[in-house]
Formats: structure tokens, C-alpha cells, sequence
């Protein structure tokens, strides 16, 4: 239950953590004892669980489910710029729960992307791979100094020669956190945001 877990955590402390990754997210349905279709889990296990869990309280599930928790925190989010995203295969038993999630994000106007990754299941180490180097789009928004522009690169605190050398040393690489535009590739358009940002700075 990493992806429930991270919701309920990171939505609710927002003083502690940047950004929300719910990879795979599940359980989020409304009910627990309404399982996804296709789910493995026998019955017998999931009421285990829900009681483990839960207690087999429904309004204590409810009131840990990530929906509650980010309804009452939803101007936190929004206020201190926490980075949200969701992920999961498109062969995941979980895609229509995390559907639903992303709309529900939607109408708390909570900025946040969902991306379903073609012909993969509910598997982290197949999903990661296939989200590619775009994810340091993700970390960089979500570990940069709330004053450090996206392209400086090398960390100095300012964009300058030395964010110049760092991306035309990576130039073409993948997986660089030189990819500011998060296009999977170090390219030309990574210069060009470089460029009209050169000499921003710190002033914090």
C-alpha cells in the first residue's frame, strides 16, 4: 500500500515532504471491500487486511483515504507548491481507481500529472524504467531551493557559465539533470530555456 500511503502522508505534511510519487496507487478506491476487477486478492485475505488495517471501520478507512486528506489539506498543497504525481502500467487492475484520483486532484484544482505507461502491469521495477529520464523533471521541482531556477543545473545559485558547460557536456544525453525541459534528452531547447534564464539568481 505504498502509493495509499504516500497520499495519506505526504497530503497531509506538507511542512515535510516537497513531493507526492504515487506510483501504482492502490488501495484508493471509496470501499476496500469493493475490489478492483481483475484483482488477485482473495476475499477472505482482503477482509484480513481491511480488519488489520482498518479495524473493518469504514469511516476510519475514509478518514485515512488520501481523498479526505487532500481535501482538507488542498490549500497547503497548493499554497507550498508540492509536486504531485501519479504513475502506474496501463495493465495495472488499479488504472480506473487512479483515474478517479486524478480527476478528484482536478477539482481541488491540485497541480499534478498522471501518466499511464503502455503494456505494463503492477510493477515498480517495470514502471520506473518505462518513465524513462523525464522523472528529473519531478525530482528537480521537487527538491530545488523554492528561490533556484530549474536551470541552474550545477547548483551554484546562479545560471551561468558553469550550467552552460554541465549541459554541453551532457548534450544529447539521457537521464542528465540537464534535460530542464524533462524531454527524456539534453537538446537545444534545453540551451535556449538556459540561456533566457542566464544570470537569475538567489536573492533569498
Amino acid at each position: 500500500m505504498g502509493g495509499q500511503g504516500t497520499g495519506r502522508l505526504g497530503f497531509r505534511h506538507t511542512d515535510l515532504f516537497a513531493g507526492v510519487s504515487m506510483l501504482g496507487a492502490g488501495p484508493i478506491q471509496d470501499d476496500f471491500m469493493q475490489a478492483p476487477l481483475g484483482s488477485d486478492i482473495p476475499a477472505g485475505k482482503r477482509a484480513a487486511i481491511y480488519d488489520l488495517v482498518w479495524g473493518s471501520d469504514p469511516a476510519y478507512y475514509t478518514l485515512q483515504h488520501p481523498k479526505t486528506v487532500v481535501a482538507a489539506n488542498a490549500s497547503a498543497v497548493i499554497g507550498r507548491r508540492t509536486v504531485v504525481r501519479q504513475a502506474l502500467g496501463s495493465l495495472d487492475t488499479l488504472v480506473p481507481m487512479n483515474q478517479d484520483f486524478d480527476a478528484f486532484l482536478a477539482s481541488l484544482g491540485v497541480p499534478h500529472t498522471l501518466t499511464i505507461a503502455p503494456g505494463i502491469g503492477h510493477s515498480a521495477s517495470a514502471l520506473l524504467p518505462a518513465l524513462g529520464p523525464s522523472q528529473w523533471a519531478f525530482y528537480n521541482a521537487a527538491l530545488a531551493e523554492a528561490c533556484r531556477p530549474i536551470t541552474d543545473v550545477d547548483g551554484s545559485g546562479m545560471v551561468d557559465a558553469g550550467d552552460v558547460a554541465v549541459l554541453l557536456l551532457d548534450f544529447g544525453v539521457a537521464g542528465s539533470p540537464a534535460d530542464v525541459d524533462g524531454d527524456g534528452l539534453v537538446t537545444g531547447s534545453d540551451l535556449a530555456m538556459l540561456l533566457l534564464d542566464f544570470g537569475a539568481a538567489c536573492d533569498a
